[in-house]
Formats: structure tokens, C-alpha cells, sequence
């Protein structure tokens, strides 16, 4: 894994199980986010990262490993039941909690609060301000390509997800969290969020 997060080798196959689906297998071909990978704007976060265009897109072509995708076009119940069961309880304790509140953020929330956030767990910068830049663009385009929602409690920031929209597909980038279930809430947040949005489909495995 890089320092961004980015998976570079096989899962285990213990995480091939069920709710995944193979990269290579053709109706993956059709979800996934390649399109997107392949445009101008990705390019631009590569090149802001510090890899040459098109790594990304070079990965994936010959990716063996899978990743776990929600179809989000049922109805909420029905997408509910599909996620994990030991998230269940969390997520509704959290729903109740007067204390915690989920925060969709702009573009220089996102800077101000979630760079910062990332560079104290992590112990200093791990990726290259420029590519937290182009970022932070995506949260300003309209359409919008990103999304960044926060989880506070009690007024303070504990956690983070950024999230990539392309079409009808939605892809989990990265996210940082001093409280797990502050982030397991923000996943279900996102899930709801994007499927109101039109998306059909909300990758939540190999990361930026």
C-alpha cells in the first residue's frame, strides 16, 4: 500500500468472498471507474502525486485481485440489509447520538480540517500538498468528481471519508478516523447520500 493508500498487490482471498466482485470479470468491466481514470482530471492528481498519467489506469488492466461493490439501486432497506451486520448497531447508535453530527464538506473545510486531521495521525505528510489541491478542486467542479463528508463530535472533527463520483458510479478514495464508529457512520451516511444522488454503485475497496 502506498503512502496514499493505494493498493498495489492482490487481496487476500479470504476478502474474496461474497459482496466482491473480480476486476477482470466483464459485467466489472462495465461498473467500474476506468472511464475516469483515464481523463484529464485523474491525470492531473497523478501528475500532483508525483506518477506518470496513467498509472492508475495501467494497474487496473491487469488487476487480479477484487473489491468489494454496493449496488445501491434497490431500495434503502434492501441496501441496508447488504451491509455488514456488525456495522448495524454502530450506525444506529450513532443516528441517535445528539453529540455527533455529519458534516458534507467544501472545499476549504476539506483543507482546513481533513489535511491537518491526516497529517497528525499519520505523523507528518505523507502525499503531496499539490494532490490535496487538485482534490479540493473536485470538491468545487459541476458536476462535482469529489466528495469529503465529517463526522464531529461535540463540535470536533473525529473523522473523515473522500469520495470519487463519476456517472452513476461512486468510488471510497480514503478516509482517516479517531473514533471507528464515527467513520462506520460516515460510510452509511455516503451510502444514502450518493444513492439520493443517482448512483447505482459505491466501490468501497482498492483505495487511492
Amino acid at each position: 500500500t502506498r503512502s496514499d493508500g493505494m493498493t498495489t498487490g492482490p487481496m487476500s482471498p479470504r476478502r474474496q468472498a461474497n459482496g466482491r466482485i473480480n476486476h477482470r470479470h466483464p459485467s466489472a468491466q462495465a461498473m467500474r471507474l476506468d472511464a475516469f481514470f483515464s481523463t484529464e482530471a485523474w491525470f492531473r492528481y497523478e501528475r500532483a502525486y508525483g506518477d506518470v498519467p496513467g498509472t492508475r489506469a495501467a494497474l487496473l488492466a491487469t488487476a487480479q485481485w477484487r473489491t468489494r461493490v454496493l449496488d445501491l439501486r434497490p431500495d434503502e432497506a434492501t441496501v441496508w440489509r447488504g451491509v455488514r451486520g456488525s456495522y448495524h448497531p454502530i450506525v444506529n447508535k450513532l443516528r441517535k447520538d445528539p453529540e455527533v453530527a455529519i458534516v458534507d464538506a467544501d472545499s476549504e473545510t476539506f483543507l482546513n480540517v481533513c489535511l491537518p486531521m491526516q497529517v497528525r495521525l499519520e505523523g507528518g505528510m505523507t502525499r503531496t500538498r499539490a494532490s490535496w489541491d487538485v482534490q479540493a478542486e473536485w470538491l468545487r467542479t459541476l458536476p462535482r468528481i469529489g466528495t469529503c463528508w465529517i463526522g464531529y463530535r461535540r463540535g470536533q472533527p473525529k473523522a473523515f471519508i473522500y469520495t470519487i463520483i463519476w456517472r452513476a458510479y461512486a468510488y471510497y478514495g480514503y478516509g482517516r478516523t479517531e473514533e471507528d464508529g464515527i467513520h462506520h457512520a460516515l460510510i452509511w451516511h455516503a451510502v444514502r447520500t450518493l444513492k439520493v444522488r443517482g448512483v447505482n454503485w459505491f466501490e468501497l475497496g482498492w483505495q487511492l
